[in-house]
């Protein structure tokens, strides 16, 4: 349980920092008005991808994470009920 809130403080300090940089500055222009970031020459396609792949890595560590946590993965886990669960607690 200690390496899960390691884990999450070295996640925190990452974004946040992430976010503070050019990039993460560039990325936040694209998601609020991606036209207007356009026309200040920021590629918004390069950005895209760099939000999508850090929001891959986090979620790949997240999913190595519970699954060492709960000893095994299988199909029957993630049941379509399980699947909506799962979705809402990351659009709310």
């Amino acid at each position: 349980m200690q390496l899960v809130y390691i884990l999450a403080v070295i996640t925190l300090i990452i974004v946040v920092n992430f976010v503070r940089s050019m990039p993460g500055r560039a990325i936040i222009a694209v998601r609020d008005n991606e036209i207007a970031a356009e026309s200040l020459g920021i590629n918004t396609t390069k950005y895209k991808v760099i939000a999508f792949v850090t929001g891959a890595l986090f979620a790949a560590m997240a999913g190595s994470l519970r699954a060492s946590f709960i000893q095994s993965i299988a199909p029957k886990d993630y049941a379509f009920m399980q699947s909506i669960m799962i979705l809402k607690e990351m659009v709310i």
